[in-house]
């Protein structure tokens, strides 16, 4: 997590006018007199001096307690309770196609002490940032003064009630508290209290306008009130209100005086909703996706009611609550219900699936978890939706799917901490490979559709023979834990393309970015029942699924001995079948090699994704020549990835995937151990007290035969055996020694070494001075026990289609068979 901090000294031009420059992360802040500018990687954002301070001064007094704060249309934070985004275009669709958007993770507590030092030194004499705009002065010009008692408002809670003995006290004339001259007209008598004997301490009652309307404090509570699990805010509203922002729980509004126009905003893209117009009187629920901004003719009053209690941010930490549409913690809205015929629907027995974060293994969600009449409901919708979806022209399939890669791209920025989130994967991955990865795979099919063309076969004469390809019909889609949101478009885009429908079931660890990739095609329009998303577990969704006489096809991805097992399920109607499945890749160093590309991309080919891929270069061969300086490098390499939280963007390696995940690789490094192995380095989890709680494991690297169980048996974690090897002859016995047949790589300088070795090597895929390179356009799949059939390239669209040829006769003079 990016914590730095650092008060410097202001350049020539800032310090002549006396005010610091406050940097956090990447992120700069200077003010010069009239504006505040903010640099960060990607370029610099002015802002108005006095909007600045204003939304600054709300994110420190409600100590981040709402969901999102704009400060205005780029810059803004997102509160998880702990830890606090600072983000600058993410809800700007411009600035996220031009990749000027950017984002931060920061503890709380760290990014408050550098708001309150801007505010503390950027607050002039006279100005008052909580305050209605004409109702203080000015922030402009050089330094001149301070205004630490306008800046150091908290909001003010009340354990009981307003007025009570030891709770907060009422404002009075006596106590320097004048009614602000907005609130004038409003009628302020007090009531009546007349209790019995003892019960004078107890029973209070106070005039709610009469004591509101003595604070110049404007968009902030000046009292919440506990009422069992909601928290009751009465505020006083200013004519402007400096930001837009977002809860991540429902607000009920209860307009109390005069009015109040609200501009609504989906949450997460910035995209209109509505204008509320509220007066005295009107209750409207502001729901837990969007962020709002008001405006009022003159200073109105607000009850704002909310599902809320100060417990809640420590039993959400603990995994206790879970809210619903959004995640306190993540600031996402998570959907977690099936999507069968185009809807979002829960599951037939009401069962749920936890889904953890990996990173400290809290509750994330809660998904549906879909059983056998689930699945029958989706295969009928698919079933339903085929005949339509084959006949639409296969340029519009095309177009729909175009679509929907333009849409996963614009939710990119949300699909990627979703991802995180859910897998583990380090945020700056999810961002530049997974995401852009999955847009690229949807446009790529996109542009297939309408080029699934057939062939005229050269027969006798007389005859026209020709063969055309066919949807294969309902697909049923099984998608692994460790790449969820790249294998959702590597499944869907070739069987789309190609004019199937789909029945998908993601895995139960990780199945939210492909229920959400399942919203955004009921957005794009694709029609109801094309494409269902079914999570469920492996052993009764998954296996109804291979069985189900009703779906044509099983494409599957995961393990080998789970790939034996769909086969064995398949045979029920003879249903095609199509298996990526397990790996061993080698990835063999010869002594002629540019050690320092070897060396980064045999790290790359091992240690990203912390080593769960199928492809994962996890048998390191190196020549006897060059052996100890490479292992030299690449220790050294290896010690020094950064292990950390995923969100973080300078994390190199985040958590393995689940728990149990994490306990398989620490016993196979136990395993390395008894068959003799040295642990070279890692072989452990982390000392760093921070990850304790998460899945996380070292990376490792250890000393290995070629029989060892550690390299004929898949670890599918960040560890890598180092072997020896004399020559070619020998290196190439050793690559082809086990019962996989996935993907292995070799780095020589000689090219006629490379060819060679390449064709002599035992698998689907080789890279040779590279590794896990991948494009939509290239074949993906494997031989032996990794699996058969491909997925993506013109290779998948095969895959997802049946030969027909029709033979016709022209003018062929066919003599009589039966002369009569």
């Amino acid at each position: 997590m990016s914590t730095a901090i650092n008060h410097s000294e202001a350049p020539a031009t800032a310090r002549d006018l006396g005010y610091q420059v406050f940097t956090i992360g990447k992120f700069r802040f200077e003010r010069d007199e009239y504006f505040a500018h903010i640099f960060y990687p990607q370029g610099r954002h002015i802002m108005p001096i006095d909007a600045f301070l204003r939304a600054l001064m709300r994110d420190v007094a409600w100590g981040f307690f709402y969901g999102t704060v704009n400060f205005d249309h780029l810059l803004g934070t997102v509160n998880h309770y702990g830890t606090v985004d600072l983000f600058m275009g993410l809800t700007n669709a411009a600035y996220r196609h031009a990749n000027r958007a950017y984002l931060e993770t920061h503890d709380s507590g760290d990014l408050r002490k550098v708001f309150v030092g801007m505010l503390e030194d950027w607050t002039n004499e006279g100005f008052d940032p909580f305050a209605a705009p004409d109702e203080t002065g000015l922030p402009y010009g050089p330094k001149h003064g301070s205004n630490s008692p306008a800046v150091q408002r908290q909001r003010v809670v009340a354990s009981r009630m307003v007025g009570l003995p030891g709770d907060t006290g009422l404002r009075t004339d006596q106590k320097g508290h004048t009614v602000n001259r907005q609130f004038q007209d409003v009628p302020q008598d007090q009531p009546e209290i007349h209790a019995e004997p003892g019960f004078e301490s107890e029973v209070h009652a106070f005039n709610l306008f009469g004591y509101l309307s003595r604070s110049d404090v404007t968009w902030n509570p000046s009292v919440c009130s506990v009422v069992k699990d909601s928290l009751m805010c009465p505020t006083t509203e200013e004519h402007i209100l400096p930001i837009f922002h977002g809860n991540d729980r429902v607000e009920w509004f209860i307009q109390a005086c005069d009015e109040i126009i609200w501009d609504v905003e989906d949450g997460s893209t910035g995209k209109p909703r509505a204008k509320v117009v509220m007066k005295a009187g009107d209750v409207a629920a502001m729901p837990a996706d969007i962020k709002h901004k008001g405006y009022s003719p003159k200073r109105s009053m607000l009850l704002v009611w909310e599902n809320n209690d100060g417990s809640l941010p420590e039993r959400y930490r603990r995994g206790e609550l879970k809210p619903y549409p959004v995640d306190p913690q993540t600031g996402l809205q998570i959907e977690g219900r099936l999507f069968i015929g185009g809807e979002f629907v829960d599951a037939a027995k009401g069962g749920r699936i936890p889904v953890v974060n990996p990173h400290d293994n809290s509750i994330l969600a809660e998904v549906s978890e879909a059983t056998a009449a689930d699945i029958d409901r989706a295969v009928a919708a698919a079933r339903k939706a085929f005949p339509a979806w084959k006949r639409m022209a296969a340029a519009d399939r095309g177009r729909l799917i175009a679509k929907l890669a333009d849409a996963i791209e614009a939710d990119g920025d949300y699909l990627a901490r979703l991802e995180t989130l859910d897998t583990g994967h380090p945020i700056r991955d999810t961002r530049n490979l997974d995401v852009p990865r999955t847009v690229a795979t949807f446009r790529y099919f996109a542009g297939m559709a309408d080029k699934i063309d057939g062939r005229v076969v050269p027969v006798e004469t007389g005859f026209f023979n020709y063969v055309t390809r066919e949807p294969v019909g309902v697909v049923g889609q099984i998608v692994p834990w460790n790449f969820p949101l790249m294998f959702t478009s590597w499944k869907l885009g070739p069987a789309l393309a190609a004019g199937n429908t789909v029945v998908m079931k993601p895995a139960e660890l990780t199945p939210l970015t492909t229920l959400r990739v399942a919203k955004l095609i009921a957005d794009v329009g694709i029609p109801a029942g094309v494409v269902n998303i079914v999570p469920g577990y492996g052993h009764v969704a998954g296996q109804y699924l291979a069985e189900h006489p009703g779906v044509d096809k099983i494409a599957f991805t995961g393990s080998t001995v789970t790939g034996k097992k769909i086969v064995q399920a398949s045979a029920g109607n003879l249903k095609r079948v199509q298996l990526e499945l397990g790996g061993k890749g080698a990835n063999i160093v010869f002594d002629d090699a540019l050690l320092e590309a070897a060396v980064n991309g045999s790290a790359f080919a091992i240690f990203h994704n912390q080593g769960q891929a199928c492809i994962a270069g996890s048998r390191l061969l190196l020549q006897e020549k060059i052996a100890d300086e490479f292992l030299d490098r690449f220790l050294a390499l290896t010690k020094s990835i950064r292990l950390g939280n995923p969100l973080d963007s300078a994390t190199e390696m985040g958590p393995l995937t689940s728990t149990q995940h994490r306990e398989r690789v620490l016993k196979y490094i136990e395993v390395a151990k008894e068959q003799g192995s040295s642990i070279l380095t890692g072989g452990k989890a982390p000392a760093d007290a921070a990850l304790q709680s998460g899945c996380y494991v070292e990376p490792t690297v250890v000393t290995a035969k070629p029989e060892d169980r550690v390299c004929q048996e898949e670890v599918f974690g960040p560890f890598v055996s180092v072997t020896r090897f004399k020559d070619e002859s020998e290196v190439i016995g050793i690559a082809n020694s086990t019962q996989y047949g996935l993907g292995g790589g070799l780095w020589t300088r000689d090219l006629g070494r490379g060819h060679r070795v390449a064709n002599a090597i035992r698998s689907g895929m080789v890279w040779v001075n590279t590794y896990k390179r991948v494009s939509p356009a290239t074949p993906f799949g494997g031989v032996g026990m990794s699996g058969y059939g491909r997925d993506l390239g013109p290779e998948a669209i095969h895959e997802y289609t049946d030969a027909k040829s029709v033979f016709m006769n022209v003018d062929a003079q066919i003599p009589p068979y039966y002369k009569r």
